[in-house]
């Protein structure tokens, strides 16, 4: 009967080992969650690129029609945008920044009439996370 509690004993884990564990768990975790949610911010960020960039195509036709002058309303552009879960409704300009759309309660991506995207606003160096 003793060989079989021995055997009980060595199958299962000590408490100190379940703590260990927790240990590297946890800073793995604390180093990864970061990471990740900065690589889901610049997804999101990206979304709001690419309206921008349709803002500037359209700007530019509108600007040709036009002599040149950019329009400050976005109903006056031949495109259309379904409503985003990332950011607000998108704002033009006819100066510089042409265009503008702000990220949900943090920073907004601007948009010049060279069609150079930048970045405002957010918290402690954000924008300069994402890349701009």
């Amino acid at each position: 009967m003793g060989s079989q509690m021995t055997k009980k004993r060595r199958a299962a884990f000590t408490l100190a080992e379940m703590i260990v564990v927790l240990i590297i768990l946890s800073v793995i975790a604390a180093v990864a969650l970061p990471k990740y949610n900065a690589t889901i911010e610049k997804f999101r960020a990206a979304e709001g690129e690419q309206i921008l960039l349709a803002i500037f195509g359209a700007q530019k036709r509108f600007a040709l029609d036009n002599g040149g002058s950019y329009t400050n309303t976005l109903s006056q552009l031949d495109i259309e945008f379904r409503p985003s879960s990332n950011f607000g409704s998108p704002a033009v300009s006819s100066a510089s920044p042409i265009a503008q759309i702000t990220r949900t309660g943090s920073y907004t991506l601007q948009l010049s009439d060279t069609g150079a995207i930048t970045c405002t606003g957010g918290a402690s160096g954000l924008c300069a996370r994402l890349g701009y």
